[in-house]
């Protein structure tokens, strides 16, 4: 039974009731008046700390008493030490090639479960690249709590590499092989993190085909050029037939046929690149012996 009685004083009290070591906060100030019967000492103790909204920690066989917010300053303080801590390890690259699955799909599952603040996920659409089509990448990357990405470097695996200040990226390869490209992203503090993919890329799916009329031309005939045999992948359609000629001369038709006079003997490299309904292209040279 407690009236008006000095704080520190009964917090002492439940120290000799208890035998714990007690270290109680020099800010702590107040008295209590709190009347209790039958009631477990450690209950009683944790209702005088809540209604002066104190709080207790546990270090080892002391117990501190201190006020909830010192209590929440120093929690905050343990996480943000924390966090430094796992920003400062070392980095791990993980590159996976997917059989059953779509990398844009996996992006948010990763993001959400694995990756660190300073780690980054890339991925790109369509997966693989088409040769010759432009591909998106996009760059998914945590900095760290208050801070913001600042730069994204991308080494592309071709011999090029650019740096942007957004996340996603637009790329086109002229030719088919494996490429392993990379992004190195770095925050307002200069750390960075990266992310690589691999791929194959094997062609656009577009097939460009043409056949000259008459196969040994003059220059006094009119070849016919007929593209007809091109094609596309997936339903898609051919929608347009650019013809370049070799001689300086170009055009585009909508239809597969075409005409073209050549006013001087050579061997000229006719080129056509067709381009479907999707957007996608594909391209294909022949060469031309003109008498």
């Amino acid at each position: 039974d407690f009236q008006g009685a000095d704080l520190r004083a009964v917090l002492r009290t439940f120290s000799e009731i208890s035998g714990l070591n007690v270290v109680i906060d020099p800010t702590i100030q107040g008295t209590v008046d709190v009347a209790l019967r039958d009631v477990p000492w450690d209950q009683a103790l944790d209702i005088i700390l809540r209604s002066n909204s104190l709080g207790y920690a546990i270090e080892g066989t002391i117990v501190r008493i201190v006020p909830l917010a010192v209590l929440a300053t120093e929690e905050q303080a343990r996480r943000t030490l924390a966090e430094q801590q796992a920003l400062a390890g070392e980095l791990l690259t993980v590159t996976r090639t997917l059989s059953y699955a779509r990398a844009e799909e996996l992006q948010p599952l990763l993001t959400a479960t694995v990756m660190s603040q300073r780690g980054s996920v890339s991925t790109v659409v369509p997966s693989p690249p088409l040769a010759d089509q432009p591909a998106t990448f996009t760059a998914t990357a945590a900095a760290a709590t208050g801070h913001g990405i600042s730069s994204y470097f991308w080494t592309w695996g071709d011999g090029n590499s650019q740096t942007t200040t957004v996340p996603t990226v637009t790329k086109t390869y002229s030719a088919v092989g494996t490429y392993v490209p990379s992004v190195r992203v770095t925050d307002d503090l200069g750390q960075t993190a990266t992310a690589s993919l691999q791929f194959t890329i094997v062609g656009s799916g577009v097939t460009a085909s043409f056949t000259a009329s008459p196969t040994n031309p003059t220059t006094a005939i009119a070849v016919q050029f007929n593209g007809v045999a091109s094609t596309a992948p997936g339903g898609a359609t051919i929608t347009s037939w650019a013809w370049n000629f070799g001689d300086g001369t170009v055009t585009t038709t909508t239809g597969p046929t075409t005409a073209h006079t050549f006013g001087v003997a050579g061997i000229y490299v006719v080129r056509l690149t067709v381009t479907d309904s999707t957007g996608r292209t594909g391209t294909v040279t022949v060469n031309v012996t003109v008498t």
